[in-house]
């Protein structure tokens, strides 16, 4: 590169959108059903593959915090997000990290619900 310009890479959102998006692609998610939002996730007759299609189409827009580190395993990074579903604003929380350190990369989705209050935009910068 000429003139001292760096590489585009895309900011830490992005970066996480685009891992979040290919995980799901290739199915590399696993959905934790804890008990207190169960009764919820069922009430919605959600299936993997109306979480999996969520997880494809999250953008900028549905971002809500993050990252930290993940309390289960605290190498991966947690992202929550809030896009709407239906008109209902749902809380997706998930975690994105490696098995192996050679291994591709996988979602942990941590929570799948309607939120419990109003969750405004954040900027992620």
């Amino acid at each position: 590169m000429e003139g001292g310009e760096s590489l585009p890479f895309p900011p830490p959102l992005e970066r996480a959108l685009l891992a979040i998006r290919a995980a799901a692609a290739l199915d590399l998610v696993t959905v934790v059903h804890r008990r207190r939002h169960r009764r919820e996730f069922d009430g919605l007759a959600v299936r993997r593959a109306d979480v999996v299609g969520c997880l494809l189409g999250l953008n900028v827009e549905d971002y809500r915090d993050g990252p930290h580190p993940d309390h289960h395993q605290p190498e991966h990074d947690v992202w929550i997000f809030g896009p709407r579903i239906g008109g209902r604003q749902m809380y997706v929380k998930v975690a994105i990290g490696r098995e192996r350190t050679d291994g591709p990369l996988r979602i942990v989705v941590w929570s799948f619900h309607p939120a419990k209050h109003a969750m405004p935009p954040r900027d992620p910068r």
